[in-house]
Formats: structure tokens, sequence, C-alpha cells
């Protein structure tokens, strides 16, 4: 089974993106290619969000 979690942040990094204190947050945050499966990543900080929603362009 792959990790479910390809190229998880560091604690220090996601504290700095909650505290306003990243450089460049979307460099973390938002749709990224994974370069190992090919797949994207989708990474989002919506603090106090009970749910969240990708739509792709293809209406799915």
């Amino acid at each position: 089974m792959p990790d479910p979690t390809p190229h998880f942040r560091d604690a220090a990094e996601v504290e700095r993106i909650a505290n306003g204190e990243h450089g460049d947050p979307f460099s973390v945050l938002g749709a990224h290619a994974c370069p190992e499966s090919g797949e994207w990543i989708v990474r989002a900080m919506r603090p106090g969000a009970e749910q969240l929603w990708i739509l792709l362009d293809d209406g799915r």
C-alpha cells in the first residue's frame, strides 16, 4: 500500500504557515504533482472547516 502522506511537511513548516510566518506558503499549499507517482497532492489549510471539496475540470 502506498504511503498516504507523501511529501508530508514537518510540523515546524506547518506552524510557520499557521502563524503567517512562511515565506512561500503556496509552495506547500495547493495542488502539486507527486514526482514519484505522477499523481496530484492537494493541501489546504482551512481552520474550523468540517469538510472540503475538490472539483475537477471534468465535473467530478
